[in-house]
């Protein structure tokens, strides 16, 4: 009798001491996010969520396509760019991922989807001013053909380095005022001949320019045209096609030049005074 009492107290205290251990639970969702291409590096993606009823959960990288592409935080699960070159579009349109979140031997797999948005890689928003040499050459590597803005090249007047412009001959598109101002060792406007279609056009105060035969392909304009003070510019024939095209309503200002023009004389190709 005595030792059914003992066997019994036994017991339940084994029942007890197993009713008292907690069962670890680890959670976690996936992770969609659409994001534009071309970021930063270290720039935050998002962050894995993992939550557990005990303690703290650890965050790791099980894998990601194509790899070392995003990096992980493994206390907070936050998502970053690691490898910047890797989100193209045109080359890896999604990004994906495995991260498990762990609390011990206990753990759940977050999988991770990045979708890029392709974005324009073409076209600059925003107003541009070149003043020096280097500047162009910076500007022109990146290949732009639309500026969503005005476009102007006014030289620093301290250097007067600017040579060459070629490295802009991808631009077709300026949708503000294309400018020239300050000018000193052009002869004409070179490397614009790819220009078909600007807000306005400035060509004002430069030294040594003769012709601006270079604008010959520009046929559509929506603003105004101003060629002023320049004083060794004797040939206005690089915007006959624009006015003989029936495209140009704005307003007509050519003044302060070797040749001044009006704008019946362009267009019945009186347009080169030399």
């Amino acid at each position: 009798m005595k030792f059914n009492i003992i066997l019994s107290i036994l017991l339940i205290g084994i029942v007890s001491c197993n009713n008292d251990e907690t069962i670890i639970t680890v959670s976690t969702s996936d992770v969609l996010v659409t994001m534009d291409e071309n970021p930063i590096i270290n720039q935050e993606i998002g962050a894995v969520q993992g939550t557990t009823n005990e303690g703290s959960v650890v965050f790791s990288i099980v894998s990601q396509t194509p790899a070392n592409a995003f990096g992980l935080n493994a206390v907070t699960g936050k998502l970053t760019v690691l490898d910047e070159t890797l989100f193209d579009f045109e080359v890896n349109p999604e990004i994906i991922g495995v991260v498990e979140v762990s609390n011990g031997r206990i753990s759940e797999l977050s999988k991770i989807t990045i979708t890029l948005n392709d974005i324009e890689e073409d076209v600059f928003h925003g107003d541009v001013i070149l003043t020096t040499q280097e500047e162009i050459n910076a500007f022109g590597a990146n290949n732009y053909k639309i500026i969503d803005g005005n476009f102007t090249i006014d030289e620093d007047q301290a250097i007067h380095n600017i040579v060459f412009s070629d490295k802009l001959s991808t631009i077709t598109t300026i949708n503000g005022v294309f400018t020239i101002k300050n000018m000193f060792n052009w002869l004409d406007v070179p490397g614009f001949e790819n220009i078909t279609s600007v807000g306005g056009i400035v060509i004002s105060d430069n030294w040594g320019i003769l012709d601006i035969h270079s604008l010959l392909n520009i046929t559509t304009i929506t603003g105004s045209i101003t060629i002023t003070n320049n004083g060794d510019l004797g040939s206005l024939c690089g915007i006959r096609p624009l006015l003989q095209s029936g495209n140009f309503t704005g307003t007509y200002t050519v003044s302060g030049n070797f040749y001044n023009p009006s704008q019946q004389d362009i267009i019945d190709g009186n347009c080169d005074g030399f």
